[in-house]
């Protein structure tokens, strides 16, 4: 069984950027504390710039 390595532990990878906004997103859907979700807005705004970033780099 072969793996690659890029998929195991690429934490800066576009596919892992596009799983952080997933998860970002949920995450402010749910939470309920003001404080709460503005940090989680700050991290998901982070994670979408620096997916756009990405993306711009491999085009």
């Amino acid at each position: 069984m072969t793996i690659e390595n890029h998929t195991i532990n690429d934490s800066e990878s576009i596919r892992a950027y596009e799983n952080r906004i997933r998860i970002f997103t949920h995450d402010l859907q749910q939470e309920k504390d003001p404080k709460k979700r503005a940090i989680t807005a700050l991290y998901l705004a982070e994670a979408a710039t620096t997916l756009a970033r990405l993306e711009t780099q491999q085009s």
